[in-house]
């Protein structure tokens, strides 16, 4: 069944997607340009591979980014927390 947020991200799809430089889902059954669906244990495995390469370039200062403050709290309010 559709969850309720679905109706949401695919009219945020709709209206930004074609703006996206970098797809949520590029291909495949489940392609969509915004949502990932987190349910799948192979998804949260690549997800969380993927956050631990940000984290590391973000120490290493390997992020390019223009000092924008939104990005700066978005980082610095990230917490680290394990999968279930």
């Amino acid at each position: 069944g559709e969850r309720y947020w679905d109706g949401y991200i695919d009219a945020w799809a709709q209206r930004y997607g074609r703006r996206l430089k970098l797809k949520a889902v590029s291909g495949g059954a489940n392609r969509h340009a915004v949502m990932w669906d987190m349910r799948d244990r192979r998804r949260q495995q690549t997800f969380t591979e993927a956050v631990d390469r940000f984290y590391r370039d973000e120490l290493e200062r390997q992020v390019p980014h223009d000092g924008h403050r939104v990005l700066r709290q978005h980082i610095a309010n990230a917490r680290r927390r394990t999968n279930q």
